[in-house]
């Protein structure tokens, strides 16, 4: 609206701007280069006045003096007033500087003439600055009303900034187009502060919107005891102010009237998750060990002028949150908060409904343990993960409806009934005429619309529906990693959709325009198992065989318009389809099968026949089926194809011809084989292939000695199984050298000479070794020379030839006598 950017440098001044009266006050403005005015809306579709822009808000601190003037009137409500307020909000800039920046706050149902909640000033940073109240309410239409405190401070606010508003004066209630009541609502002992959609305005000024959550630190100072209006348990009991977050102090007056309860909230929250409520409680306190192995702390609250009946109600409730959280923490991860607990009070019709505040959701009389699934599921699917938008709505509630199906069933046990008869039983005796379809789920264009069945029965229905088309192992895996990715955000339904294609692989625009987007009553979605079938085993060229599809309708209604896809990019090359029945065809390497119309529980079946061609010996490939519509869960999509050649019909065992020594050469006997089977050949020595040894002859080396000798002989004949057999092993023994020629001597035996062995012609490659002798005894080196010593005077001289070579056996001559030496 025009005036709400006017920022006028006056201490109070009232001025009628459109019909709205605008209160200012504070001292001047200093405006900063580049700095700009924050917006005075989050831009929300249904709320568009609420909200803010230019900030992130980071912490909350609350600090509330309460005063509760219990009325004399039987059953008549309570007047609480703040006698001092003051809430300090810590914030962030998310761009530019911000000249001037604006909160929620509602302190009138009418104009701001009629506020009677009062600011007495604002500080930004310690500074005092000016400030400007917008209050213009109009119940009927959420798109005009707005109450709002537009904040100049002295300076530009750049990077992190507290903003501290102290005000006073008597908390209002906040009524929604609906009819409801939110925000403070007061009771017959005290007041009770619920605030979905936009009603936590009317306590602290805050960013009110879902996208900007912050911690919170809420301090009230309230009596010690309180009296109430009620019939049922009158008079003076013991107070309580229950809150979010975990209880850090609760600190009696000097003379014990009074008691300040200090609640710290360190997980994100929205505001319209904030919980207070004074009033006289029971209270009780316990650790919950969970099965993750974590405990958490409860603190429970119980209006003591509750029916003995309902308060039994609720104790049976707090008995089974440790099964309600340990199942769902098995599906969604982790309990989002620190604490948890139920309160139960005795309030206005205004606000006879429960809520999910957070850590502790609020119940009217008494929390049923169905409601209490609903809420606590609330604590992870729209207090971990909030809407950014209220037409995200939908996954808060759906889901929270959802549980109530889903835990008695899968959870608890105390029920026989699926969570998808039981949802699609809801579905099936919904009239197509009923209005639960007349409003899109996450489409809705009127703040009054936000509560319908649509967010609440037809989102659950939403996803058992998804659950339905994109699998159960699937659809699990999106809602845990929802919250494990953006635990502690808030998220729209557009990112829900894009996780859900992410997860199941599949386009589900179509599914999503249907189900949550457009009017009317969906058709709920066929469910069926696809089973691909290959060849049992090995085919082998010019076989035929078939895949086989089927599909069994395993939902709750007929099975029509399935298409499924055959992907024979990997074995097109290897078989030559046959003729395709009715229902089939081909494009490029893609097969396609319209299944017909399928009944419940039935099935349909498809034969692809197919030939393995010629020259396809060893070729493999896989077939993937694919169901290409929703609904499909595969027990076997993948199929498998091998070719094998035909056996050999005469594959001989080989033998080794020749003498196995060292230098020989030996021969492979193959035997006969097939006609037109080509042999090859690898010679083994000790099993082991002796490399370049691939003919049908070998001479044996020295390498070959004292090993054991064989060969693999391999028949291979086109589009036939190559067959190999292997001789039997046989040891190669010594060589035998040839050429044995006697030593003789050289020269004159006479003392000084030297004698010298003649060459000879032996076999290539061997080594001599001498041995001169003079009559028998053993003289000289081992050379081929001898020289003649005065001690061989009168003998005669012999010599000894050693002929030696690897793998050869060795054999030694000795020559003729020499002379006598003289």
């Amino acid at each position: 609206m025009a005036h709400a950017a006017r920022h006028l440098a006056r201490l109070v001044s009232l001025a009628l701007v459109s019909g709205t009266l605008v209160a200012t006050a504070g001292a001047g403005t200093a405006q900063a280069v580049e700095a700009v005015a924050g917006g005075l809306s989050a831009g929300d579709t249904l709320f568009p006045n609420q909200g803010n822009s230019g900030y992130d808000a980071v912490h909350y601190d609350i600090d509330v003096t309460a005063d509760v003037a219990v009325s004399s009137t039987a059953g008549a409500v309570a007047t609480t007033t703040f006698t001092a307020a003051r809430t300090a909000v810590t914030a962030r800039t998310t761009g530019a500087p911000l000249s001037s920046y604006a909160f929620d706050f509602q302190g009138s149902t009418g104009t701001l003439e009629e506020s009677a909640l009062v600011v007495d000033g604002v500080t930004v940073d310690g500074v005092a600055a000016t400030f400007e109240r917008i209050e213009e309410t109009t119940t009927s239409d959420a798109t005009t009303d707005v109450h709002k405190i537009v904040v100049t401070p002295v300076a530009p606010v750049d990077g992190e900034f507290t903003t501290v508003v102290t005000y006073h004066g008597t908390p209002v209630a906040h009524t929604d187009t609906d009819g409801s009541s939110e925000g403070w609502n007061n009771t017959q002992d005290g007041g009770t502060f619920l605030n979905q959609p936009v009603g936590s305005m009317t306590v602290f000024p805050n960013n009110n919107t879902p996208r900007d959550k912050a911690t919170y630190s809420i301090s009230v100072d309230a009596p010690t005891q309180l009296t109430t209006s009620s019939s049922v348990n009158p008079g003076l009991r013991d107070a309580a102010v229950v809150s979010n977050g975990e209880l850090t102090s609760r600190t009696p007056s000097e003379d014990g009237t009074r008691t300040t309860w200090v609640w710290d909230q360190n997980r994100q929250m929205a505001s319209e998750l904030t919980l207070i409520s004074i009033g006289r409680y029971d209270v009780y306190e316990s650790d919950i060990a969970l099965a993750s192995g974590r405990t958490i702390p409860e603190w429970s609250f119980i209006d003591p002028s509750i029916s003995t009946n309902s308060q039994a109600t609720t104790q049976a409730t707090r008995a089974r949150l440790k099964d309600v959280v340990d199942f769902l923490e098995e599906r969604y991860g982790p309990y989002p908060g620190n604490s948890i607990g139920l309160v139960t009070d005795v309030v206005p019709s205004s606000i006879s409904y429960a809520l999910e505040t957070q850590d502790r959701s609020f119940f009217p009389t008494r929390a049923s343990l169905g409601t209490t699934i609903h809420e606590v599921m609330h604590q992870w699917f729209g207090d971990n993960v909030s809407p950014v938008d209220w037409n995200d709505i939908w996954l808060n509630e759906g889901p929270a409806t959802y549980a109530e199906y889903q835990v008695p069933f899968e959870g608890l046990g105390t029920t026989d009934t699926s969570t998808e008869q039981a949802i699609f039983d809801t579905w099936d005796e919904t009239p197509a005429d009923d209005e639960l379809w007349t409003v899109p789920t996450a489409d809705m264009s009127e703040a009054s619309q936000l509560f319908g069945a649509q967010v609440y029965d037809r989102g659950a229905m939403a996803l058992e529906a998804l659950r339905t088309s994109i699998g159960a192992v699937p659809f699990a895996e999106l809602m845990r990693q929802w919250q494990s990715r953006h635990g502690g955000t808030s998220r729209r339904t557009i990112d829900f959709i894009a996780l859900a294609e992410e997860v199941s692989g599949r386009d589900l625009d179509a599914f999503f325009e249907t189900w949550i987007y457009t009017t009317g009553k969906p058709a709920w979605p066929a469910k069926f198992d696809l089973t691909l079938d290959g060849p049992g085993g090995a085919l082998v060229p010019g076989e035929t065989s078939a895949f086989s599809l089927s599909t069994t309708n395993t939902g709750r209604v007929e099975q029509t318009g399935s298409v499924v896809m055959l992907d024979l990019s990997t074995i097109l090359s290897t078989v030559a389809l046959g003729d395709l029945p009715d229902g089939v065809g081909v494009d490029g390497t893609t097969l396609t099968w319209t299944v017909p119309s399928t009944a419940v529980g039935g099935t349909s079946k498809v034969a692809i026949p197919f030939t393995v061609r010629a020259g396809t010996v060893g070729a493999a490939g896989r077939v993937v089926a694919r169901a290409d519509t929703l609904g499909s869960t595969c027990s076997g999509c993948t199929a498998d194809l091998v070719v094998k050649g035909r056996p050999l019909a005469t594959t001989p065992v080989p033998t080794i011809s020749g003498t196995t020594r060292v230098g020989a050469s030996v021969t492979v006997v193959p035997g006969t084989w097939d006609e037109g089977a080509t042999l090859s050949y690898q010679w083994l020595r000790n099993g082991v292939p002796i490399p370049g040894a691939t003919g049908p002859v070998r001479v044996l080396t020295p390498t070959d000695w004292r090993q054991r000798i064989s060969v693999v002989v391999t028949g291979a004949k086109p589009d036939h199984e190559s067959v190999s057999r292997t001789t039997a092993p046989t040891s190669v023994r010594v060589g035998l050298l040839t050429l044995r020629p006697k030593p003789a001597i050289s020269g004159t035996p006479k003392v000084g000479r030297r004698l010298t062995v003649q060459r000879a012609t032996y076999d290539p490659g061997v080594s001599l070794r001498y041995r001169w002798y003079a009559d028998g005894h053993r003289v000289g080196g081992t050379r081929a020379t001898l020289r003649i010593a005065k001690a061989y005077r009168g003998k005669r001289i012999t010599v000894r030839v050693s002929v030696r070579k690897t793998g050869y056996e060795t054999w030694t001559r000795r020559s003729g006598r020499t002379a006598r030496v003289h």
